[in-house]
């Protein structure tokens, strides 16, 4: 399909230039002024710290049947790319690990198609290119400024190295977590190494609290309600003959169920108390309930998004897989209005694409990027269709 084929060169010039150098514009103002739509269309600067945005004039008609094609950019923090791929950041630090500039690219290729024949589209066609989802705030920014509004429903994307590429998964009901944070800071009393009865050791006191948190999810909730409770951040101590008066634990409680993540942030808090308490020692808990809730795709739009994927994908294409832990706050589109969240496969072990998203060595199959661009023009034409 060379109207793809073109597509896919526009993205991927985008996805090389673009995001990794600057991180503020997709590419240069030449590729935006080229794709003046007339249907409303929205461009948000990455990494600003207001956002910017950029609106061509929607046509002047009569209201009709408009969907949203979604998708986001940003950074993850604290990562070096050591992929060794020519497009690594020049930024010292961030990364794209989690296929953020795949989507983008996708999209860019599906604007470029569907500009070429709007003036055929039997509706209207929102593009969204999101900043900031990694911090939960850029659907809700979205949201804020009305470009929902009047909108009837939503779809977006996300790939994923697990998922081998070539196959899709588009399913109804709950597909991704609520995300909650947690830090913990624990006081002690610092002294000498040699003179442990004099003091209260924050450090023995976090591993303390880190192994007690861990029956949570095995010994409190239900095994058929899924749920996850991890600490990715702990810090204590300076030298190695001081015992440290300070600790912090820093973690994610990722849940379906908004009941399960009631739960078990009161057993986060009885048991670093409790545990403190044991060894004398005081705790300090911050607690942050998610941004976002759970990603629960609505039956309707995932069938318009298969009905109109299986127009070009054939059937082996499609596969099912349980949903997952990791947090989006596609969700927060979707309290607005319906919407369908697809895991588009990435994964190709042949080529060293096989690492998760958020390792250092994260690379997709580039083929994925097509398969974005032709799920999105299919879900598009497919929802306009739609009386």
């Amino acid at each position: 399909m060379p109207l793809i084929t073109g597509g896919q060169n526009i993205a991927v010039l985008c996805q090389q230039d673009g995001f990794h150098r600057s991180g503020t514009y997709v590419n240069s103002q030449c590729i935006w002024d080229s794709l003046c739509f007339k249907h409303e269309w929205m461009l948000l600067s990455f990494g600003a710290p207001a956002p910017g945005f950029k609106t061509f004039p929607a046509a002047k008609k009569p209201r009709c049947r408009c969907t949203v094609l979604f998708s986001r950019g940003g950074f993850c923090p604290a990562f070096c790319q050591s992929a060794g791929v020519p497009y690594a950041s020049i930024h010292e630090g961030v990364m794209h690990a989690c296929g953020h500039d795949a989507h983008m690219a996708s999209l860019i290729g599906a604007a470029i198609i569907l500009k070429k024949y709007e003036d055929i589209l039997p509706g209207k066609v929102l593009l969204i290119f999101q900043p900031s989802e990694e911090n939960a705030k850029g659907a809700k920014l979205i949201c804020e400024h009305g470009y929902l509004d009047n909108v009837d429903e939503i779809f977006g994307l996300h790939v994923f190295t697990d998922i081998d590429c070539g196959k899709i998964s588009i399913e109804a009901g709950p597909r991704m977590a609520a995300s909650d944070k947690f830090i913990i800071h624990i006081n002690g009393k610092a002294g000498h190494a040699g003179t442990p009865h004099q003091c209260i050791d924050a450090s023995l006191v976090c591993a303390a609290i880190l192994m007690n948190l861990q029956s949570i999810v095995s010994r409190e909730i239900n095994p058929l309600d899924s749920a996850v409770v991890t600490v990715g951040h702990i810090e204590s101590g300076s030298t190695h003959n001081i015992i440290s008066s300070k600790a912090f634990i820093e973690g994610t409680v990722r849940t379906f169920s908004v009941s399960t993540a009631k739960h078990i942030k009161a057993s986060i808090e009885r048991i670093s108390y409790a545990t403190a308490l044991s060894y004398g020692a005081t705790v300090n808990i911050e607690y942050e309930s998610s941004a976002h809730p759970a990603v629960i795709n609505d039956i309707n739009v995932v069938n318009t998004a298969i009905n109109g994927a299986k127009k070009i994908f054939n059937e082996k294409t499609f596969i099912e897989t349980p949903p997952i832990m990791l947090g989006e706050d596609f969700a927060v589109y979707q309290k607005k209005i319906p919407g369908a969240f697809a895991f588009v496969g990435s994964g190709n072990d042949e080529i060293g694409c096989d690492y998760p998203n958020h390792n250092e060595k994260f690379n997709i199959d580039e083929k994925s990027v097509i398969i974005g661009t032709q799920l999105y023009l299919a879900y598009a034409l497919e929802a306009l269709s739609k009386t």
